[in-house]
């Protein structure tokens, strides 16, 4: 598996430019980087650097009641464009470390596959990230936390149990984006439930979010993704335009030639007027 670098100048013809993370081959319960997702990218201006944030995880365990093709103990890195600057972003990237896993910190709803997704945001002086659990056996809920840092590179600590796991969603979030608006406001966008839906969430403070309200981004002759709850998958920016507006660019299952494969969308969204 690898975690790629694209770019583009119109946010519709995409090309790959370069591998930025490896996973190591071999989906074992002894190795911790199976799997690897990117979740973060924020330029660090503490190191005049970019850096990105992503999830490795182990495989399960048979031997210990595990499900072998499940993802277990995700730990957040936090990797550095080696080019300084704005430039950089096309890497290379050096790992510094590990900013967030299991630990004697860990709370119980994060489950077995904790920790997942950190994209950080800043509030005043401030980071925060939200972050998803999930237990696998017995199955539960996909419940969602928030972590805070005065610093991108850490250290993190997590909210208090009672303010996480956050009320959002009531069963699934994954995968949340917070963006400031112009207005002050901050807007939450995150993986949920729904044929071709995503779910998103208002913060006056960036703190404390609004419930879980959904929104279609495809219809009539833009229908193109499956239907089902995980077929519209990953929203990946909520880019806002200056008349208001914002582009969003996401992830959705479709079929071709028969099989699954998994293409990129973008939508454009406005508020609705009262």
């Amino acid at each position: 598996m690898r975690i790629a670098h694209w770019q583009s100048s119109d946010l519709t013809s995409w090309n790959r430019k370069s591998t930025i993370v490896n996973s190591i081959a071999g989906r074992t319960p002894d190795n911790p980087r199976s799997e690897v997702w990117v979740t973060g990218v924020v330029f660090n201006e503490t190191e005049n650097a970019w850096n990105i944030f992503y999830v490795a995880y182990r495989a399960g365990d048979e031997s210990k009641g595990e499900i072998a093709g499940n993802d277990y103990a995700g730990r957040i890195w936090r990797a550095m464009s080696v080019k300084r600057g704005m430039e950089g972003i096309g890497g290379p990237y050096a790992d510094m470390g590990i900013v967030l896993q299991p630990d004697q910190n860990s709370q119980l709803w994060e489950g077995q596959q904790a920790v997942a997704c950190f994209n950080p945001y800043l509030v005043g002086d401030t980071w925060f990230t939200m972050y998803d659990g999930h237990n696998h056996v017995p199955r539960g809920n996909w419940p969602t936390g928030m972590a805070f840092s005065k610093n991108l590179e850490g250290p993190w600590t997590r909210m208090p149990v009672g303010i996480n796991p956050l009320p959002i969603a009531s069963e699934f979030m994954e995968n949340e984006i917070v963006t400031k608006l112009s207005d002050g406001r901050y807007l939450l966008i995150f993986d949920s439930l729904g044929d071709q839906q995503v779910g998103y969430s208002i913060s006056d403070d960036g703190i404390n979010f609004d419930k879980e309200k959904r929104l279609n981004v495809q219809s009539g002759s833009n229908l193109w993704a499956q239907a089902g709850d995980h077929s519209m998958r990953t929203p990946l920016c909520a880019l806002e335009n200056p008349d208001g507006t914002f582009t969003m660019i996401y992830t959705a299952r479709m079929l071709v030639n028969g099989k699954p494969f998994y293409a990129v969308g973008q939508c454009q969204l406005a508020w609705e007027e009262k």
